[in-house]
């Protein structure tokens, strides 16, 4: 577990291959907290040799371009048809996608 205040990320390392299991952020401020919790965890990856992270992510509107905003990028077709059906809706809220999430994916290095 990553944290700053009562902010955190929880991740698992597993050889080259990295996942974040939750990121909670309490406070919505837009002051970067998420961001430097991201940036921390990859740093630590990168460092433990990962060069693979995968990120289930919510599948709401906010969530999705946030990891898009941090270079995150689908990481099947599936992902990429909800993940672009989120990300230009003008519909708030959660999506009942087929698995629950969209599943992010970014490569290290």
């Amino acid at each position: 577990i990553i944290s700053c205040g009562y902010e955190e990320l929880e991740f698992a390392l597993d050889g080259n291959y990295a996942s974040v299991n939750a990121i909670s952020v309490y406070h919505r401020t837009r002051q970067g907290i998420g961001t430097q919790l991201v940036n921390e965890f990859e740093t630590l990856a990168k460092e433990s040799g990962v060069n693979f992270v995968e990120v289930p992510c919510s599948p709401t509107q906010e969530a999705v371009l946030f990891w898009m905003s941090l270079g995150y990028e689908p990481a099947t077709k599936e992902d990429k048809r909800w993940a672009n059906k989120i990300s230009q809706s003008y519909r708030e809220g959660s999506w009942e996608t087929d698995s629950g999430v969209v599943v992010m994916s970014k490569k290290l290095g």
